[in-house]
């Protein structure tokens, strides 16, 4: 009925999901039916400045989002109290700060300049970190913890880089990326376990699992077991240590068939220190976490399907085979505690989020370009009226060709958009000339146009210096990160955020002590498979010499 109105609400500027066949012409068709529009002029998430910076950056450019349909309209702060943002003077800065990277001879490679901004990014939230312990670092009159920053990456490999870096320096974080916990190392650890449990007569199995980061047996402890007697053919009753690891994968083998794999594991930890091993690890809670989630994944199917050990190892491997295709949601990563870590997140995650300070150190980087592996991959892009297309990219012409990068660009431009308008009160990008970084990568459409060299800063210099301080362009130094690129851990250890200690006190389970079973138990079954009795009478011939009456 033509009495009664249809409100479309969006943001066209934050349209970045067309990878998952989100399609902004859509949207963009529909508006043009319309007879009114509205728009939002009021930001009620950033201070002043840094809005104000954005705003500069944007309107520097007659089509910033490229599409013609899709125009920046300035924003205004909105008049509300906040707390105010200190730092020393050290790290002072403006609300929207570009660190310029090093001026070389010839543009560095892009794997040189991401390994160099994650360096300074990760010893920037280092230095952050130390001045709050010194109460120096402050919102407010809270000091800045680590939960109020957060790093913007393009991929979860870049994130991964960062956290290492983190990590080197004693500093906490977690990666918000909605991994498949089937597809971590923690996955391939248990699968190990479990097979071993099922089969301990095969000795490469058990020497796979006992080399996992669960128990961390070396090479060499591996070869001292295999001397020890077990492992060279000994008999159920020799001494060797290799026969003590046999008897207690039985031993759990029996406790997951006759109470179940939850029941199992508990023993497990307890009786190999597998918790406080996991612990000692570098990013020990994380790992830990996942093992934990992944025995209840795997407990909470068996009793569900009614799996017996066979099938829910089949189960198991079909799981971590299908993990790169995304998988159940109850598969995600569970967080740690993470109030006070520093957050690391892909821009498409951080879409609708805010943080107090962000960091985005690898905007120079560029999305992959199909067409540089191969003219016989697909492409899609629009005609005038909006409609999609498809085609191979040897058979659709040059002018095909540049409608689709130009649609790439526009895609990465809003995300782009996105990246910048996530913090409260200081965001800082990492720029400079890198040899892959192309004229349609986003940020340098944003800051140098088609008609400006990349790495020329000249324009961006004369704009940060009518911003009164909100923007602002810093020259870093090769020297700035020397001794980190040098592997020197120290640097800022003595002074280094302290770690929360997650191991469990001893003195809780001062009195505490447990049944120790002394007799023997035989174990008469196995699970086994043709082949396993195949190679087991080729490696040490048959235990009983054949029956009479049995039929050969």
């Amino acid at each position: 009925s033509g009495d009664i109105p249809v409100f479309l609400v969006g943001d066209p500027k934050q349209a970045i999901y067309a990878f998952r066949g989100a399609d902004i012409y859509a949207y963009l068709n529909a508006r043009k039916a319309t007879d009114y529009r509205y728009n939002l002029a009021t930001n009620w998430r950033s201070e002043p400045d840094l809005i104000a910076a954005t705003n500069a950056l944007f309107e520097r450019r007659e089509q910033p989002f490229v599409l013609e349909e899709i125009d920046y309209v300035p924003v205004a702060a909105a008049d509300k109290e906040r707390p105010v943002l200190t730092l020393p003077a050290s790290l002072q800065g403006a609300a929207l700060t570009i660190n310029w990277l090093p001026t070389e001879k010839k543009p560095r490679s892009a794997s040189k300049a991401v390994s160099y901004s994650l360096r300074h990014c990760a010893e920037t939230i280092t230095d952050i970190l130390i001045a709050a312990n010194q109460n120096l670092a402050m919102i407010g009159e809270k000091p800045v913890s680590g939960g109020d920053i957060a790093v913007l990456v393009r991929s979860n490999a870049e994130g991964s880089k960062l956290q290492a870096e983190l990590r080197e320096r004693g500093v906490n974080s977690i990666r918000t990326d909605q991994a498949s916990v089937w597809n971590s190392q923690e996955a391939d650890s248990i699968l190990r376990l479990l097979l071993a449990m099922a089969e301990p007569q095969r000795f490469d199995v058990v020497r796979a699992a006992l080399a996992s980061p669960l128990f961390g047996l070396t090479s060499s402890d591996l070869v001292a077991l295999s001397q020890s007697g077990g492992e060279a053919g000994s008999n159920e009753g020799s001494d060797g240590e290799w026969d003590s690891w046999l008897q207690s994968l039985r031993e759990w083998r029996l406790l997951w068939k006759e109470h179940g794999l939850a029941r199992c594991w508990q023993e497990l930890c307890s009786g190999r220190g597998v918790t406080s091993r996991l612990l000692a690890q570098a990013g020990g809670a994380r790992k830990l976490t996942n093992a934990n989630h992944i025995i209840e994944l795997l407990a909470a199917e068996a009793q569900q399907q009614q799996f017996d050990s066979a099938t829910l190892l089949q189960w198991m491997q079909q799981q971590m085979s299908d993990a790169s295709n995304g998988g159940a949601e109850s598969a995600l990563l569970r967080l740690d505690s993470d109030e006070n870590l520093v957050k690391i997140v892909t821009i498409h995650k951080s879409k609708g989020l805010e943080y107090p300070l962000v960091f985005c150190p690898t905007l120079f980087t560029n999305v992959k370009d199909p067409l540089a592996k191969t003219s016989n991959d697909w492409v899609c892009w629009h005609d005038d009226d909006g409609g999609a297309k498809l085609g191979f990219a040897s058979s659709v012409g040059d002018a095909v060709l540049d409608s689709w990068r130009k649609e790439q660009l526009a895609e990465d431009m809003r995300l782009l958009y996105v990246a910048l308008t996530r913090a409260v009160y200081r965001c800082t990008l990492y720029w400079g000339e890198v040899n892959s970084t192309a004229e349609n990568n986003a940020l340098a459409w944003l800051l140098h146009g088609s008609d400006e060299a990349i790495g020329d800063s000249t324009s961006l210099e004369a704009l940060a210096a009518e911003q009164s301080g909100a923007l602002s362009i810093v020259e870093l130094s090769d020297t700035e990160t020397e001794t980190e690129a040098e592997g020197n851990d120290n640097a800022t250890a003595e002074n280094a955020p302290s770690l929360t200690t997650l191991l469990p006190s001893d003195e809780s389970h001062a009195g505490l002590s447990v049944r120790v079973a002394e007799r023997h138990i035989r174990q008469s079954w196995r699970m086994t498979s043709f082949t396993g009795i195949s190679n087991a009478l080729e490696r040490f011939g048959p235990s009983l010499p054949p029956a009479s009456g049995y039929v050969s």
